[in-house]
């Protein structure tokens, strides 16, 4: 396997990263002419799920049309005309919006209701699918009832919970596993540092992004702030919470972190240590309370963090709801 360029975006990626069974499912409706119009890419963000989708449309918009490198270079350049792609537009600071407008639902409308550029199949990428708002969300909803024949629409999913059902409904669903150890050492040309892999529950994005920190020095004071908090001592996570700036990248870490450790701590005092990384560092930490007040806490924790998608809470407020729901779970009720 040749080593990822991990700079390149997943339209210029010209590789893709196991799921063989997806593309073997897809590859053979393909051959057989039976191939389903809509699908819903499901899986964990930074996986290949949009490398995924580019690679179906490479395959088909090249079937039986000669000159690869010539169409290749076409999708490269998003110029290939039986090609569209949808996803949130860049404003004049070149920052992506918040969502998905109708009115790029409606370029679809226009795509299918032209005659085919080239012959054979035509293709639209939407990346991603719970970007849409609620207007775009409905105006997909109409296609999707009445899908334009020999035109293949992909889903890019990284939460299935948050799109409509009735969107679901009319989509063929492709589940995608997280990308192994193994399978992340062989392109990265190195191991995964242990703890970042584990923070990234598979994702290649979010382990290249992990490990730029210091994840270990992180885990360490994380672990004595929530030891002070145990005892009631505020002192430190006041002092820590506050040491955060707007936009610091941390913050979204410790949104990672924290869960992760909570579930670490439920390993523990289920007797399962070879289950849990750097458990010598976070078993004082586990011993300081009962089974099922650790049960509660991972129950606790993900509720809160869940919900403040829509609270709109701002980051020192969650995060100090965070920590203290390792001492007192049962107080989360404001908050969950």
């Amino acid at each position: 396997m040749i080593p990822l360029d991990t700079t390149l975006p997943p339209r210029l990626q010209k590789q893709l990263l196991g799921h063989e069974g997806q593309w073997q499912l897809l590859q053979r409706q393909f051959s057989e002419n039976k191939l389903h119009p809509a699908w819903l890419l499901v899986g964990q963000k930074g996986i290949g799920k949009a490398t995924f989708a580019y690679q179906t449309a490479r395959t088909l918009l090249k079937a039986d049309q000669g000159n690869d490198q010539f169409f290749d270079t076409l999708i490269d350049q998003k110029s290939h005309p039986n090609l569209l792609i949808i996803e949130k537009e860049l404003d004049e600071d070149g920052k992506p919006a918040n969502d998905i407008t109708v009115e790029g639902i409606r370029k679809i409308a226009d795509f299918v209701h032209q005659s085919a550029a080239f012959p054979g199949w035509r293709v639209i990428i939407i990346d991603a699918i719970e970007e849409l708002n609620r207007n775009a969300a409905n105006a997909l909803l109409k296609i999707l009832e009445e899908p334009p024949k020999q035109v293949l629409i992909l889903l890019v999913c990284h939460s299935v919970g948050r799109i409509l059902p009735t969107i679901r409904s009319r989509c063929c669903l492709l589940s995608f596993d997280i990308l192994t150890q193994e399978v992340l050492t062989e392109v990265l040309g190195k191991v995964p540092d242990p703890l970042a892999y584990a923070l990234a529950n598979g994702s290649i994005g979010q382990l290249l992004e992990l490990e730029k920190f210091a994840l270990n020095d992180l885990l360490e004071e994380v672990i004595n702030v929530l030891q002070a908090v145990m005892a009631n001592r505020l002192t430190s996570l006041q002092q820590f919470v506050g040491g955060f700036e707007k936009g610091d990248p941390l913050a979204q870490i410790m949104l990672i972190l924290l869960p992760w450790i909570s579930c670490q701590l439920v390993l523990l005092k289920s007797q399962q240590n070879s289950f849990v990384l750097r458990h010598d560092t976070l078993l004082p930490l586990a011993n300081l309370r009962i089974p099922s007040h650790w049960l509660l806490v991972q129950e606790k924790l993900s509720l809160l963090l869940q919900n403040a998608k829509d609270a709109h809470l701002d980051f020192a407020t969650l995060l100090t709801a965070a920590f203290l729901c390792f001492e007192s779970p049962h107080l989360m009720k404001e908050f969950t």
